[in-house]
């Protein structure tokens, strides 16, 4: 499902092992089953564990091996598998998906399955194939005429032209989905819709822009209280300062979010804001210090901003990759 796909999971790492490998064992076993009333069984077992998890609300049962039956076991493995940061996995699965919901018609699962194929292939670094699944996937919601979906897609198209420094386009995108998620009155996707917006005229370079749409954001989670949002939205906000040579209105914005990170224990961002911290002052330093205390600040900075990243790394070593993916956010 398209919202499942934006939802990040913070969760606790036995349990969500525990359950993944729960679920990859039911798949297994879907497929190693060799008559089609052993498949079904297997089918609405794993449909009824997926629904205990709450990958999905409403009863999902099949009477028989049937498309529909083949393309979710496939579309629901791939949602899992992306879920574990398995990528490339979830885009095969999807794109085996196609194959059964194509016959069946239903333009939502359509919809939903070229969602799960696209983000995978963007998660891959694939921006051309993300931009063509994505694309694919807008013109099926233009069909269903779901709003909602389309201004996701819209979103996302956004997104990936931003990764290939299109900026040009991608604001057409973002410029359409916000128009959409003011019509919906959606508070919370208005909010993102404006930061990625930021996003957008940051990379053409117009400041006053970018600077006004991550306040329109930040002021709609703050007034919302969705407190680690807004903090998000201060992120972006500080970037945009940091682009206007603003050092210390960023460094005090970067402070203010890495309160908020702190309380909620977002170590993914405590590490942001703290390696951009050390950035800032390194960059400060080069300004105002002489060379040989200037190499000892910015040790004392790095130092800084790595130690406190250590320090989130032995309590919860499971939101990183590995430590490089870490360290590379010093240089963001």
């Amino acid at each position: 499902m398209k919202t499942f796909l934006l939802v990040v999971f913070i969760c606790c790492c036995g349990v969500f092992v525990a359950d993944a490998q729960d679920l990859d064992s039911l798949f297994g076993v879907f497929y190693l089953q060799n008559t089609d009333d052993a498949k079904t069984e297997k089918a609405n077992e794993i449909f009824k564990t997926l629904k205990s998890l709450d990958y999905f609300s409403e009863d999902v049962e099949c009477k028989k091996a049937d498309n529909f039956m083949y393309g979710n076991v496939y579309y629901w493995h791939g949602e899992v598998a992306f879920e574990e940061n398995n990528f490339q996995t979830a885009s095969k699965l999807g794109q085996k998906a196609l194959l059964y919901i194509e016959k069946i018609g239903d333009l939502f699962m359509l919809s939903d399955c070229l969602n799960l194929v696209a983000i995978s292939e963007f998660s891959l670094g694939n921006y051309q194939k993300a931009i063509d699944f994505f694309n694919q996937c807008y013109q099926i919601d233009l069909k269903t005429g779901d709003e909602s979906r389309i201004s996701s897609s819209l979103n996302f198209l956004a997104e990936v032209y931003l990764q290939i420094n299109r900026p040009q386009i991608a604001e057409k995108y973002i410029l359409q989905s916000i128009e959409i998620e003011k019509k919906l009155g959606r508070r919370a996707q208005l909010a993102i819709r404006y930061g990625r917006a930021s996003a957008v005229y940051l990379q053409l370079n117009d400041y006053p822009l970018a600077l006004d749409f991550a306040k329109r954001a930040c002021q709609l989670d703050s007034v919302d209280n969705r407190q680690e949002k807004m903090a998000v939205r201060l992120v972006q906000t500080s970037e945009v300062y940091m682009a206007m040579d603003s050092d210390s209105m960023a460094l005090k914005i970067l402070n203010n979010a890495l309160e908020i990170f702190e309380t909620t224990e977002n170590n993914k961002y405590i590490a942001v804001c703290c390696c951009k911290i050390a950035k800032l002052l390194f960059k400060t330093t080069i300004l105002t210090m002489p060379k040989t205390i200037t190499k000892n600040r910015w040790f004392c900075a790095v130092k800084w901003g790595l130690n406190r990243w250590n320090a989130m790394w032995n309590r919860d070593y499971t939101l990183f990759l590995n430590k490089k993916t870490a360290i590379r956010l010093l240089f963001i």
